[in-house]
């Protein structure tokens, strides 16, 4: 039994890389998401009042451009989590506000953001934040009195230490979202492999054992139905012929379905003409009356074409054994011209509800419009006043015009 396998689950927090890996934000997971929040609402709720009273009692414009640089500072790493280059720009603009500052909370939240960027950057977004962040320290260690480096150096050491570990498990989780990815598409490709061949292996059996295995049937079926000893050997060579073509048939198909081995298999020996003949006798021998009309010369057809159409010529004259009312007239057309190969089968309908004398596949339309497809041609099927029609046309491009 087919199953499909089941979709792709992208690890919690990530996101796939875009083709430029620029400017990209990953969605973090809830739990990093609040953890941020809650440090800058934390930050605003115990810093604020005490940067606001420091300025008022400065009283001077320039005393309330700390505040500015906490609010950008609180806020960055927190629009860093759905916007992660604003976010992490937003944080070093309101660090600048505190170059020189030796216990500034700049410290805490550059650090923050570099592992926030680690999460939720792409590789490239990610690494220039922490190069700006190093940069930053470095700055800040040369402004700073000397009392105060070792805070730059140990932080700028731990900085790139979390770094790296976040990266690589964020990498590690990319690349086991990538490949649980391709497998699953090895798996989709492989059942869309095995459907297809599936249904070319259905159509192959039909369009070969089919219509021969019907005529078999129903001559049997007359056989045992009539007591005459001539209609009795009738159907016999009726079920001989079929029969025997039939297993010709199959033969050939499992010389196709074959491996492949040293001796080349003998090709595929296809006559229209001579199909159509023989379609055209046992629908005589059950008592269809049956004309055909063929106008030019199919032998001369590109053996494509003669195989891509044969199925078509047998799914109709099955479906006249099994679908036609009894005793109805048939009326078989092919005509080879120069710019297409026509077919036209027309016989009379069944009564509306008639139940058919054998069991119907329900393949044999869609197969036969399938084959006409595939050689670029159209076909229609449908009932003209008392008559079913099918009809069949398939062009010739340049290089298989037939000889008229």
């Amino acid at each position: 039994m087919q199953t499909t396998p089941p979709p792709v689950r992208q690890p919690s927090g990530l996101a796939s890389a875009p083709a430029n890996g620029t400017f990209v934000t990953r969605p973090l997971p809830i739990a990093w998401r609040v953890a941020v929040a809650v440090l800058s609402l934390w930050s605003l709720v115990t810093d604020f009042p005490s940067a606001v009273a420091a300025a008022a009692n400065v009283a001077t414009p320039a005393a309330y451009l700390p505040i500015v640089g906490l609010v950008l500072l609180t806020l960055g790493p927190l629009l860093a989590t759905v916007r992660c280059w604003q976010g992490a720009a937003t944080t070093l603009a309101g660090a600048c506000f505190e170059l020189a500052v030796p216990a500034s909370p700049a410290l805490f939240f550059l650090a923050v953001i570099v592992l926030v960027a680690a999460f939720a950057g792409s590789r490239r977004v990610s690494t220039a934040v922490l190069v700006a962040v190093l940069a930053w320290l470095t700055i800040n260690a040369a402004l700073i009195p000397q009392d105060y480096l070792i805070i730059n150096v140990v932080l700028a050491i731990v900085v790139a230490l979390l770094f790296g570990i976040c990266r690589a498990g964020v990498r590690s989780r990319e690349q086991l979202a990538e490949s649980t990815a391709a497998n699953t598409q090895a798996h989709l490709d492989h059942a869309e492999l095995l459907a297809a061949s599936r249904r070319q292996m259905t159509r192959d059996l039909h369009d070969v054992i089919a219509h021969d295995v019907t005529i078999i049937a129903l001559q049997a079926d007359a056989a045992l139905s009539t007591a005459e000893p001539e209609r009795q050997r009738q159907s016999l060579e009726a079920i001989s012929e079929a029969a025997h073509t039939a297993l010709a048939d199959l033969r050939s198909m499992m010389r196709v379905l074959s491996p492949p081995s040293a001796t080349p298999p003998r090709p595929v020996e296809v006559s229209l003409a001579k199909s159509a003949t023989s379609i055209a006798g046992h629908l005589r021998r059950l008592g269809y009356p049956v004309t055909v009309a063929i106008d030019g010369s199919l032998d001369a057809l590109p053996a494509s074409i003669q195989l891509g159409i044969l199925p078509v010529l047998r799914e109709c004259g099955t479906n006249i054994v099994v679908h036609a009312a009894p005793g109805a007239g048939v009326d078989i057309r092919i005509a080879a011209g120069k710019a297409a190969l026509d077919l036209r089968i027309a016989n009379g309908a069944q009564a509306s509800g008639h139940a058919p004398r054998i069991p119907n596949s329900g393949f044999g339309l869609g197969f036969m419009h399938e084959r006409v497809e595939r050689l670029g041609g159209t076909l229609t099927a449908e009932i003209v006043g008392t008559q079913w029609v099918v009809t069949a046309q398939v062009p010739f491009d340049a290089a298989r015009v037939p000889p008229s």
